[in-house]
């Protein structure tokens, strides 16, 4: 009995060893996979900060050229308006209309009108 006493003994103190050894183990692996998930959360954070800054530059860049094509557009267009507008003149100038029937007809001043009839010529 004192053998199997002695041996019992022996056992669970073995025992005891592997559950502190596994414990210990257990510790440290979730030490290190909590390491590792921090790491990525912080490389994925990185990463969506740096793809954010990218759309957002992309989107500035985007509207800036929108704007700039918006911008000729109405250039263009208010060019092609003037040169009607001033053709719609010329051409009421060989009509037997005033030079202020004109202008009010055209909401030009009489200024303009007269400078067209002078370029006319």
């Amino acid at each position: 009995k004192a053998q199997e006493t002695l041996i019992k003994s022996q056992h669970n103190s073995e025992m005891k060893e592997l559950e502190q050894n596994y414990k210990a183990q257990e510790t440290l692996i979730k030490s290190q996979h909590n390491s590792e998930m921090k790491e990525l959360e912080q490389n994925y954070k990185a990463q969506e900060t740096l793809i954010k800054s990218q759309h957002n530059s992309e989107m500035k860049e985007l509207e800036q050229n929108y704007k700039a094509q918006e911008t000729l557009i109405r250039s263009q267009h208010n060019s092609e308006m003037k040169e009607s507008k001033e053709e719609v003149v010329r051409n009421l100038l060989k009509t037997s209309l005033t030079i202020e029937e004109i202008a009010k007809a055209t909401n030009m001043s009489i200024e303009e009108v007269t400078r067209l009839k002078s370029s006319n010529k």
